[in-house]
């Protein structure tokens, strides 16, 4: 025990010098001397071993440590000064990012958090750091002092105060932290009007709510009311905005007015309901009518078709359609009265089903009968007439049993031709009725010529007058005839015994004719359609011949219709060929109806390039002419079926035509509206455009397209034609104006005297800028005139700026000679000699001179100031009150804003006073600054 006190260490001892001696000596290195200096950081009785020790150490967690839980108050104090000098970067310990965050742990002082937030450079750490102080009122002045966008935009993004971030947008420098600022106020104001605006949008709606009482209309008030509900259903979403109590306030009148809506309009309400079902019956009756009457034209059609085109139907099936159709028309909610047309039209479809057959051969007739009737020509003579009237009436009858049977279902085609052919025959027989009357009584002459005749024995004269009045009798009309039957009976009889000899005349004709056409059978022609109307020709001849001898007519008979068949027989064999080629026909129709799909699916799947569908369908089209004949009732329907694959195609090429028609037609207009324009040029301008919309538009069809082209051209051609003899009538006119204003430039610089004047030079220069106004519009021809105007115009400003010099000279010489010989004579400047040449100004000024003494010095010190006024040096001798009166200058310029003229210092150097011989010397001096020598 008493070694180990004897023996102690330096660090151990009681004296202070010691401990700092062993501090100075302990090794950082050792790990025990560290223990040591660690130890006396803590336990040392003296504060300056603690912080000698501390220093030796100089670590920064020995200090954090320190600063916090070192005994000694003092030690704390100084180690946390330390602490705060390297966190601050005052000191040559510098932490990283990560020692920052890790003091931040251990909850340094607000006041050291303070001067840090001011004083870091990380971003990361400064927002951390305004986070733990959670002073919002640093956020100015840290937003004022920090110059990174990122804290800038952090203090931004916490900030909900208008006022706070009005200032803060003063003060960034950083335009994405200006946008935030911007757009953040914006939101906020946005906000904070919403319960604003949203509050004016319901006593808005309520009020249009409330004005629903003062409709009339039922049928008004639900549908405004209905856009009403929507627009209140879209704001109430945004009800969170308000107060509960203005949520309530709103609801309520809400409710209360669509209480008052329902009693007001309670009774029409219910009228309303009524009114509606009654539109419902109404639209059921006419949905009901509209549905029968297509049915009735759907079995019209299909019967129409099948009477048309003689195509097979099943009657029962039709019979039984419009049995339902019947039923089904008692039992609807149609009136009677509708109910009794429908009935009566399907009634009548019933009818037609009935005579379906009928109404067919009536049709097949009456195109016969027509057909017959085209191949009659019309009578030209009375023996034409007599020979077809017999004919034309039956012809009459027969289609008046025709168009009853076809219970006048006769097509349009059919009876437009009845109507034409007959209205032909009217036409051309009225003459021969009226010839007719006026032959009656030469009928009836010649009936009693014949009794004559016969009874004085001329028989062969009495054969004659009786033909020739047979054929007058048969073209009389029937009640003339009656008239003169009995003489006509009376007059045949006896000429009938006269002609048992015709029997003898007949026979060698039938036999020649047999002959013939015998020959026509071993030898048949070549074609055999003129073969076979041959063989018809002779048949027809053969039967108009009459009977021949009775004991070889039937022979005869026989013959001839043998050598008819024989004849007719190549005729056959053709026709044969030619329903074969007709098979073959029909195959290829087949196959370009196939070929028309096609077509169709082109138009079903756009784009579609309109012209190559066109030349497809015309290709096609031209194909189905060339195809040759099939069986006409065949060919009825493939053509139809053709078509109607067809139609869509048709159509939509017709529709892309007509929108293309409808498009340049428009432009044809607009070309024609221009051609009356009186700016031609505009014209052109607008015409020209029109052409570019013209290419724009498509094809419009081979029939329009041409025709529409040459109507819009005229139109263009018209523009143009006016535009380029206008351009023409321009040019011609321009190049008059050129030549006159050449001419007048000439004589203008040529009437320039050599003694000219200002004002005269003002009078050239005026008359020169009026040509120039005239030139400027005929550029670029005028060009080179605009030049030679120049040239001139510059030539007499500057001899008019001499002449205005010399001028002012003249004065100037004036004004001083008066000055001076006043002085040097003492007489008024009045009397002086020039005096009356001097300018009403200066004769003003000078009268207005006061007749007071001036001192010299006042007189030297404007002399001076006119001289430095107007850039020329005072003698060195007043060099002193040179500077003087040229600060004295330079102020009165500054305060007065105000450009002082040398003409200015002179009157006021005249107002002074009466001039004196002593003022002669300084008139000398100033003179020069205004009288220029030359």
């Amino acid at each position: 025990m008493i070694f180990s006190k004897l023996f102690k260490e330096k660090w151990q001892s009681k004296k202070v010098e010691l401990r700092l001696q062993a501090v100075e000596e302990l090794d950082l290195n050792n790990t025990t001397d560290k223990s040591i200096l660690i130890d006396l950081i803590e336990n040392a009785p003296d504060k300056t071993v603690r912080s000698r020790a501390l220093t030796k150490i100089n670590q920064f967690s020995i200090w954090l440590n320190a600063s916090n839980n070192n005994s000694h108050s003092d030690i704390r104090q100084l180690a946390q000064q330390k602490i705060e000098n390297i966190v601050l970067g005052l000191d040559n310990i510098t932490l990283n990012k990560e020692e920052k965050f890790s003091f931040l742990e251990q909850k340094p002082q607000a006041q050291l958090l303070e001067k840090w937030l001011f004083n870091e450079k990380n971003t990361n750490l400064q927002i951390t750091l305004f986070e733990l102080i959670n002073k919002p009122q640093l956020a100015v002045k840290l937003f004022n002092e920090c110059n990174d966008a990122k804290v800038q935009s952090y203090i931004v993004d916490q900030s909900d105060d208008i006022t706070l971030l009005e200032k803060l947008l003063k003060k960034t420098q950083f335009s994405e932290v200006n946008n935030i600022i911007s757009q953040k106020i914006s939101e906020i104001t946005e906000e904070q009007a919403k319960p604003i605006k949203l509050t004016k949008q319901a006593q808005l709606i309520l009020a249009k709510f409330l004005a629903l009482k003062d409709v009339s209309n039922y049928q008004e008030m639900l549908t405004k009311k209905e856009a009403i509900c929507e627009q209140w259903q879209i704001i109430t979403t945004d009800f969170d905005l308000l107060s509960k109590e203005q949520q309530n306030i709103f609801n309520e009148k809400w409710q209360s007015i669509e209480t008052q809506l329902s009693k007001i309009f309670a009774i029409k309400a219910e009228a309303f309901q009524q009114q509606q079902i009654i539109e419902k019956l109404k639209q059921e009756k006419t949905q009901e009518f509209e549905s029968f009457n297509t049915k009735f034209n759907e079995i019209n059609q299909r019967l129409s078709t099948a009477i048309y085109e003689n195509t097979p139907i099943d009657k029962n099936n039709f019979e039984q359609e419009i049995e339902q159709q019947l039923n089904a028309i008692t039992q609807s909610v149609l009136d009677a009265k509708t109910q009794q047309q429908l009935t009566t039209l399907f009634n009548q479809e019933r009818q037609k089903l009935a005579l379906l057959d009928e109404i067919a051969e009536s049709i097949t007739q009456a195109t016969y009968l027509i057909s017959e009737l085209s191949q009659v020509s019309l009578p030209q003579s009375i023996e034409q007439y007599v020979d077809k009237i017999a004919f034309y009436h039956d012809w009459q009858k027969q289609w008046t049993q025709v168009q009853t049977n076809s219970c006048q279902l006769l097509p349009e085609s059919i009876t437009s031709s009845y109507r034409l052919l007959t209205k032909q025959w009217q036409e051309i027989i009225k003459p021969f009725e009226k010839s007719l009357k006026e032959q009656f009584y030469q009928v009836k002459n010649n009936f009693s010529d014949v009794k004559r005749l016969i009874n004085s024995g001329k028989f062969n004269v009495s054969f004659g007058v009786f033909k020739k009045a047979e054929r007058s009798y048969l073209l009389l009309t029937e009640k003339q005839q009656q008239s003169l039957y009995k003489e006509y009976i009376w007059c045949q009889e006896k000429i009938n015994e006269l002609s048992d000899w015709e029997n003898y005349i007949a026979t060698p004709k039938k036999q020649a004719l047999l002959l013939e056409i015998q020959s026509l059978a071993q030898q048949p022609l070549a074609n055999p359609s003129e073969q076979a109307q041959k063989v018809k020709n002779s048949r027809k001849t053969w039967n108009a011949l009459g009977h021949a001898q009775p004991e070889i007519d039937s022979e005869l008979n026989e013959a001839f219709n043998l050598a008819c068949e024989q004849a007719f027989a190549p005729c056959r064999q053709f026709y044969s060929e030619q329903e074969k080629l007709r098979k073959q026909n029909l195959q290829v129709r087949e196959q370009l109806i196939i070929e028309t799909e096609g077509l169709k699916n082109a138009i079903e799947h756009p784009p579609v390039d309109w012209k190559k569908l066109d030349s497809d369908l015309n290709k096609i089209l031209q194909k189905w002419r060339n195809a040759g004949e099939v069986d006409k009732g065949l060919y009825h329907r493939l053509n139809k079926q053709f078509n109607l694959s067809l139609t869509p195609v048709k159509n939509a090429i017709s529709a892309f035509h007509q929108d293309n028609i409808d498009k340049k037609n428009a432009l044809i207009k607009q070309a024609e509206k221009i051609t009356l324009q009186e700016d031609i040029v505009q014209a052109s301008h607008d015409i020209k455009a029109l052409q570019h919309q013209w290419r724009a538009i498509g094809y419009c069809g081979p029939k329009i397209e041409n025709k529409l082209w040459k109507t819009f051209r005229g139109h263009n051609d018209e523009v143009f034609t006016k535009l380029k003899k206008s351009q023409e009538a321009d040019n011609k006119l321009q190049n008059t104006k050129l030549d006159n204003l050449s001419q007048n430039v000439d004589e203008l610089i040529n009437k320039v005297p050599s003694n000219i004047s200002v004002n005269q030079i003002k009078e050239f220069l005026q008359a020169s800028a009026e040509i120039n106004d005239q030139l400027v519009h005929l550029k670029p021809r005028s060009n080179g005139l605009l030049t030679q105007l120049v040239e001139f115009d510059k030539f007499l400003k500057q001899k008019q700026s001499v002449l205005i010099q010399e001028e002012k000279n003249k004065s100037w010489s004036l004004l001083f000679g008066v000055l001076q010989s006043s002085v040097e004579q003492g007489v008024e400047f009045t009397t002086a000699p020039n005096y009356n040449e001097l300018p009403n100004k200066w004769k003003k000024r000078l009268k207005a001179i006061p007749n007071q003494s001036v001192s010299s010095e006042e007189r030297k010190e404007k002399t001076i100031a006119l001289e430095l006024i107007s850039g020329a040096t005072p003698p060195e001798s007043d060099k002193e009150i040179t500077m003087k009166i040229q600060v004295g200058l330079m102020q009165q310029q500054l305060s007065n804003k105000v450009t002082v003229t040398p003409e200015d210092i002179l009157t006021q150097w005249l107002s002074l006073g009466s001039l004196s011989h002593n003022d002669l010397p300084l008139l000398e001096r100033i003179k020069p600054l205004f009288v220029q020598i030359h």
